[in-house]
């Protein structure tokens, strides 16, 4: 490993730098569309368009998760291939980030589910199987992926971590 290390140092610092932009841009970028929403648009407002009222705060979760998660990238990148560097904030603390963008993301994904229901009700007296199916179905299987890969991740980096830690200090 010391030797791929060494041989892509130059690589692994590209992909750190690279990796540390893309976080921050995905970090902040949704909170300045949010703000400017919220002031600029009278859909917030009237509740005209539902749908995009519907998928924004799944959407902004989502993002600003894959953000943490590139930043964390960078942060293993750095720590992999610099021989002093201790774990920065986001790789001690990286087990509980995942689970809280886990439970972030399952509390989204049931507030969603919660107003299709409501739009579904409210549209229609009795609701079909298609509907059911494409409107609380598929969003609940890809929120189950989202939160079983979050808490794989978390767990995955929980153990790996001690064992890097060591074996940095062996060397």
């Amino acid at each position: 490993m010391h030797e791929f290390i060494e041989n892509n140092k130059r690589l692994l610092t590209i992909y750190c730098v690279v990796a540390r932009i893309i976080g921050w841009i995905l970090l902040i970028v949704p909170v300045i569309g949010s703000i400017w929403f919220l002031i600029g648009t009278t859909a917030f407002r009237d509740g005209k368009n539902r749908i995009f009222l519907l998928s924004w705060p799944e959407s902004i979760v989502n993002i600003c998760i894959l953000g943490v998660i590139a930043l964390g990238v960078a942060a293993f990148i750095r720590y992999l291939f610099e021989a002093e560097s201790h774990p920065g904030w986001i790789l001690r603390h990286s087990g509980m980030i995942l689970f809280v963008g886990a439970v972030l993301i399952l509390v989204t994904a049931i507030l969603k589910c919660i107003f299709i229901i409501y739009i579904m009700h409210s549209r229609e007296g009795n609701i079909g199987i298609s509907s059911i199916f494409f409107g609380l179905l598929m969003p609940t299987v890809l929120c189950a992926a989202k939160v079983l890969i979050l808490v794989g991740l978390g767990k995955i980096l929980r153990r790996l971590m001690p064992v890097i830690e060591e074996s940095k200090s062996l060397v």
